[in-house]
């Protein structure tokens, strides 16, 4: 490894992946997501089974996502592709242009509710000012998804590791007391058990980062390089 391990203000690294994650994170559209769930909210019905809920082109459905979490799995290999946090809006691309290759699984403690595709279309044409709304989340959405696949395409294990080291850092506290360091990786990527465990026994025994119980609990200055 490379670069001595040095505490940022934020317990993360200054590399151009941590700087994309700082310029998209904080920058949810929050008042936009409540003004298109405030619209949508009197068409949706509260989802009370914790079954997965595949995405579908025939019957499609928008998710509005009150509390809690959810999980985006890709559907082929069950792949965990990214956590979504409330509150959020999920399906608006599907309902645009339907591909139905993932699946939502719930977490326990979540409240969610559906709103008929059919219905969130009229709700749009009827209201042609909540296609914006649409946009602004829908370009968060794609920015979020790019800044994902910045660390997972190519061919480094490592890179993939230290992005979602960083990824899993700035997450709730909830999701790190809950997800394991491990876990969090190996759920997220198609690495293997072994070589994520050498490599945060590595970062550790380095001072890269701190964990307690498998649990990750700071970032210090991850090296470029492993």
């Amino acid at each position: 490894m490379t670069d001595n391990p040095q505490a940022t203000g934020n317990g993360q690294a200054n590399d151009h992946f941590n700087d994309a994650l700082q310029k998209i994170l904080p920058h949810k559209p929050h008042d936009i997501i409540a003004d298109l769930m405030a619209a949508l909210q009197p068409e949706a019905s509260a989802i009370t089974a914790r079954r997965s809920r595949q995405f579908s082109g025939k019957n499609p459905q928008v998710y509005l996502l009150l509390r809690g979490a959810v999980h985006l799995h890709r559907q082929s290999d069950d792949l965990l592709m990214t956590t979504i946090y409330a509150p959020h809006i999920i399906g608006l691309a599907e309902l645009l242009h339907p591909v139905g290759k993932t699946y939502l699984h719930l977490d326990k403690d979540c409240e969610i509710h559906a709103v008929a595709g059919a219905k969130v279309l009229q709700k749009l044409n009827e209201q042609p000012r909540l296609w914006a709304d649409v946009a602004r989340i829908l370009a968060y959405q794609l920015h979020f998804a790019s800044l994902r696949d910045l660390h997972l395409l190519n061919n480094h294990a490592y890179d993939a590791i230290r992005g979602k080291l960083l990824e899993l850092m700035n997450a709730p506290a909830s999701t790190r007391s809950q997800y394991s360091a491990l876990r969090y990786i190996q759920e997220r990527t198609t690495l293997a058990r072994s070589t994520i465990l050498k490599c945060l026994s590595d970062l550790k025994t380095g001072g890269y980062i701190a964990m307690e119980k498998g649990h990750l609990t700071q970032v210090f200055n991850l090296p470029q390089r492993y």
